[in-house]
């Protein structure tokens, strides 16, 4: 038994269940059966199912606390036996504050608390998702995530598929703990998204078995990504959701660095790590109250809408490109008019690949960030010709704290 439903569960001999469809139960059992009363024979599925004594319980995911005789507990424990100890693991944690964290004091500890947060908590939801990019192979990136899959165990899962976190038939995810995503592209994937976004601050997740039984089931996901990828996640307006860290290249693919220190955790370095994690004092800490980095910044101008990636490239140009009248670079400081505004603007989304807003939408942009007395009339030009509207266009600084501002940065 499960939130509302009622699925079919095998049990593994690892204490995992696997959910089986009403029709692939079937199947398992169609070879059985069983003589009843009068001599009559039933099918294996239907004795089961109408047996008073078969096999009945509530799944849930306790990871502390007692479980009652009616209940059956996913949680399977770590898969690591935490051991007090610093030799082993202490290259496992210079990586981290070096490689990781670029010797980044406020960076190390949020990193630290997080993934104490984690495992002293292995049944909630992070409600942040920790992102390390590189822009290179072998850089380190992937190594503290597989060492904390490690701990989770069959309670860990690596994904480089979005299918296989975002798919339809997803029961799977019921005994899921902790998420190694490597190379999921986020960014790319504008229809997953928001199913992501949801995935990682929703309080339940809705399970599914392939033509079976669908359900609510509290959201205990703690996800850390790793990427090559130079616009590693989508990071909206004011967002909460990522911590990104760029990992340093400086020891990528060198053995004489990496070898050690897998030698160390295979050596007992992981459990003297998980012994640190679990006995942090976390105090008041929580995953959501996470400083913000220089690189989820970078994220955030890369996720921006086109006016406002059209404007920090002006705001570096510390001038607006235009074709009209004729092709030229405007010098901030002024008004301009406003069809050299969207000129510069709509030939910035065609060499991007961008989709233009409308000149609407362009104006309110504008508005917006320069302020609604920002819009004004030109002087005519020439004796008797109209006097067009532009935009009086603050310098670099104050349109870069302007953009920010817009941007929830």
């Amino acid at each position: 038994m499960v939130e509302g439903a009622v699925p079919i569960a095998q049990i593994k001999d690892d204490g995992i269940i696997s959910y089986l469809a009403p029709n692939d139960f079937n199947l398992l059992v169609d070879n059985i059966t069983v003589q009843v009363a009068d001599g009559k024979v039933m099918g294996g599925a239907q004795f089961w199912r109408k047996h008073p004594q078969r096999h009945q319980r509530k799944v849930v995911f306790r990871p502390r606390g007692t479980v009652a005789s009616d209940e059956y507990n996913l949680w399977q424990g770590f898969a690591v036996t935490p051991t007090k100890g610093y030799g082993k693991q202490r290259r496992l944690l210079r990586h981290i504050w070096r490689i990781i964290c670029r010797r980044d004091k406020a960076k190390f500890k949020y990193l630290m608390m997080w993934l104490a947060w984690c495992c002293q908590n292995p049944g909630e939801r992070a409600e942040t998702v920790i992102a390390l990019m590189s822009r290179i192979q072998g850089a380190g990136k992937d190594t503290l995530s597989a060492v904390v899959r490690r701990f989770f165990g069959t309670h860990g899962v690596l994904v480089n598929n979005t299918r296989d976190l975002l798919g339809q038939f997803n029961a799977g995810l019921q005994n899921t703990a902790w998420v190694s995503g490597e190379e999921l592209l986020w960014s790319r994937n504008m229809v997953g998204n928001e199913a992501l976004k949801s995935l990682i601050t929703g309080d339940t997740i809705t399970l599914e078995v392939k033509n079976g039984a669908r359900w609510k089931e509290p959201n205990r996901l703690k996800i850390m990504m790793t990427t090559n990828s130079a616009h590693a996640v989508q990071a909206g307006v004011g967002d909460r959701r990522f911590y990104v860290l760029d990992v340093d290249d400086e020891m990528a693919q060198q053995r004489s660095w990496f070898d050690p220190m897998r030698k160390d955790l295979d050596e007992g370095g992981d459990g003297q790590f998980l012994w640190l994690l679990l006995n942090l004092q976390l105090k008041d800490f929580h995953p959501r109250h996470r400083p913000k980095t220089a690189e989820l910044i970078d994220q955030q101008y890369r996720s921006a809408d086109s006016v406002s990636q059209w404007a920090s490239t002006c705001i570096e140009a510390d001038g607006i490109a235009t074709a009209v009248p004729y092709p030229t670079t405007l010098p901030l400081s002024q008004t301009i008019e406003t069809a050299s505004l969207l000129s510069s603007y709509t030939d910035f989304c065609r060499r991007q690949g961008q989709r233009c807003v409308d000149e609407r939408s362009f104006g309110k942009a504008l508005a917006t960030m320069f302020g609604k007395d920002a819009r004004a009339r030109l002087p005519a030009q020439g004796s008797g010709g109209r006097r067009p509207w532009g935009y009086a266009v603050p310098d670099a600084e104050a349109w870069r704290q302007a953009l920010d501002q817009y941007l929830g940065i």
